[in-house]
């Protein structure tokens, strides 16, 4: 896949998270969750002072293949969970822990 293949893939992830966001949030606008320029530096989505007081997380968006691994750990993780919430906790060397989880048991959270 060329870059800008592999940019609109990227983005088109981060919209589907801005709408996943305004169905948990309803009463803000666009205006509270800002998706800057692919090409721009920081944080992948933008809030509004007044979103970021209940929504105290930074959004870095990643959709790739190099993740499969990550789903094999999920689905060991699922498949042993019964009926608690599975979660996957992963480290690197000289790296700090990792905590995966589905998006829908994270959007519970909240």
């Amino acid at each position: 896949m060329n870059t800008r293949g592999r940019k609109a893939k990227g983005r088109q992830h981060i919209v589907e998270i801005k709408q996943r966001l305004h169905e948990l949030y309803p009463e803000f606008t666009d205006e509270d969750i800002i998706i800057p320029a692919t090409s721009a530096p920081g944080e992948d989505m933008l809030f509004s002072p007044e979103f970021r007081k209940i929504f105290p997380f930074s959004i870095e968006g990643k959709r790739t293949e190099g993740l499969a691994q990550d789903y094999k750990f999920m689905e060991q993780a699922a498949s042993n969970a019964g009926p608690h919430t599975p979660i996957v906790i992963m480290r690197s060397n000289r790296k700090p822990a990792l905590v995966m989880m589905y998006l829908t048991d994270w959007e519970k959270l909240l």
